[in-house]
């Protein structure tokens, strides 16, 4: 029998969460990152999805805040993982009918200087989760804001090989 590094189970415990997330099985996910977490608890894409499983289960959302929370206190130089645990915990506030600590993350998100961050955006007008922050004026504001920030941009396709770039690179 072929033993595992902890980092190695770790990956295992997060692929099987992901599965059982992308199923809509959210108890047997967030089981499943609580593991890989207890195996490598610095690992900022672990504790994101184990704060998203919790958001997405009745009677956890107060312990998905604090994950997120969490997260973003030990991450802030990852722009990914920033990004996604501002925009979560956007949606669990909004949820909650907590609308001012969703502006709060809403802002924050829009403060980060990221193409991550920017690419959260696009969410933000359609996602379900804020239709109880919709009507709220903050919510135009934000989008005002998102909209001078600059939105996701694609790549810029030449048709010499080679001479594709990113915006603004």
């Amino acid at each position: 029998m072929v033993m595992l590094s902890d980092a190695e189970q770790a990956a295992n415990y997060n692929r099987q969460a992901i599965q059982y997330g992308s199923q809509g099985d959210y108890v047997r996910a967030a089981k499943e990152v609580r593991n890989a977490v207890e195996l490598d608890p610095l690992n900022p894409e672990y504790i994101y999805h184990l704060g998203l499983a919790l958001s997405y289960q009745k009677g956890t959302m107060d312990e998905a805040i604090a994950v997120h929370l969490k997260a973003i206190a030990m991450e802030p130089s990852v722009p990914k993982f920033l990004a996604l645990n501002h925009y979560n915990l956007a949606c669990t506030y909004a949820l909650q009918g907590k609308a001012d600590e969703a502006f709060e993350h809403l802002e924050k998100l829009a403060s980060l200087d990221s193409q991550d961050a920017r690419n959260q955006f696009h969410f933000v007008q359609s996602d379900k989760d804020f239709d109880s922050i919709k009507n709220d004026p903050r919510f135009k504001q934000i989008l005002e804001k998102i909209g001078k920030s600059g939105k996701p941009k694609d790549p810029v396709i030449s048709e010499e090989p080679g001479k594709s770039e990113e915006p603004g690179k």
